[in-house]
């Protein structure tokens, strides 16, 4: 949209259902893509490379939405991402943390490093589901917010 236009109902809706539309068409590419990524083992470049584009898309996606939207829709997508965010960040803090005492816990319990300390792990072991639960829970907590608030104005 140029610099100065101003977005009239008709065009903020047709505009908001279009970036809707590429949306839905970016999560099937996006899953398609990393389902055979995963199940064809690509090499880490090419499966890293997808991951960085789609994050690059996924944002310019969320700009857009944001860009379209009027100031109370901005007010209310800043909300359901911001306790997006907070669940997210405070599962994965909680996880990191979790995984920080026991290492600790290796050190001080009955595993006592011995002379060069060969038995201690270098990074803690986490799974990749426990984080990618944690980012479930935080689209979750998006979707929740958006029907809570959507509820919400209607009263």
């Amino acid at each position: 949209m140029p610099k100065g236009a101003v977005m009239t109902q008709n065009n903020r809706e047709r505009a908001w259902k279009n970036i809707r539309l590429i949306e839905l068409i970016y999560v099937v590419i996006f899953i398609v893509s990393m389902s055979i990524a995963l199940i064809a083992h690509l090499p880490g470049l090419i499966t890293w490379s997808l991951i960085a584009l789609s994050f690059a898309l996924g944002g310019w996606i969320w700009w857009r939405q944001y860009q379209v939207l009027d100031e109370f829709g901005k007010l209310n997508f800043l909300k359901s991402w911001m306790a997006c965010g907070i669940v997210t960040s405070s599962s994965v803090a909680l996880i990191v943390f979790w995984k920080v005492k026991e290492f600790y816990d290796h050190i001080d319990g009955s595993h006592k490093l011995s002379g060069n300390g060969s038995n201690l792990p270098l990074f803690p072991d986490v799974s990749f589901w426990i984080i990618f639960i944690c980012m479930i829970a935080g689209l979750v907590a998006l979707g929740l917010t958006n029907l809570y608030l959507r509820r919400q104005t209607r009263t």
